[in-house]
C-alpha cells in the first residue's frame, strides 16, 4: 500500500486512515491566503502614507509657496517686471485690488526710496514676473 503514512502541518507523522482507492485529506491554504491579503493591505496603506508625505513635503517648503495669492494695494497698479530690480523691463501692470498668484515670496531683499522690502515672483494673466512686495497683501 502506497503512502501509508503522512506528515501533518505540526510535523507529526500519522498513519493514513483511508482506503487504497480514496484520496488523502485536503490541506487548507487558509494561512497562506491570510498572509497574502495582509501583505497586499500593508502595501496599499504604505503607498498611501508615502504619497501623503510627498504631498506634504513638497508643499511645506517655506521659501517656495504655490497657489498662495496676494492682492495689489498700489493705487495706480503694480508693475510686473522681468527681473527682481527696479530697472528691469516692465512686462505689464496689475490693477488695484487684483489678485496675483505668488510663485515665490521673499525672493530678493532690496531697498527702494529708503524702504526695505522683498521682491515677489508672481503670475498674472499667464505672465510670470516680479513685483515689489510692499504693495501686496498676502492672503
Amino acid at each position: 500500500m502506497d503512502n501509508d503514512f503522512y506528515i501533518k502541518e505540526d510535523g507529526t507523522i500519522v498513519r493514513n486512515n483511508y482506503n487504497s482507492g480514496s484520496k488523502p485529506p485536503k490541506k487548507s491554504n487558509r494561512g497562506v491566503w491570510t498572509i497574502v491579503i495582509i501583505l497586499i493591505i500593508a502595501a496599499i496603506v504604505g503607498g498611501i502614507v508615502l504619497y501623503q508625505e510627498t504631498l506634504y513635503s513638497s508643499s511645506n517648503n517655506s521659501s517656495y509657496k504655490t497657489y498662495q495669492t496676494a492682492t495689489v494695494q498700489a493705487y495706480q497698479g503694480l508693475i510686473i517686471r522681468e527681473n527682481p530690480n527696479r530697472n528691469s523691463l516692465k512686462l505689464t501692470t496689475a490693477p488695484l485690488n487684483f489678485s496675483l498668484e505668488i510663485i515665490e515670496d521673499n525672493y530678493k531683499q532690496d531697498y527702494i526710496e529708503g524702504n526695505s522690502g522683498y521682491w515677489v515672483k508672481v503670475r498674472y494673466n499667464g505672465i510670470v514676473g516680479y513685483v515689489w512686495g510692499n504693495y501686496l497683501i498676502i492672503k
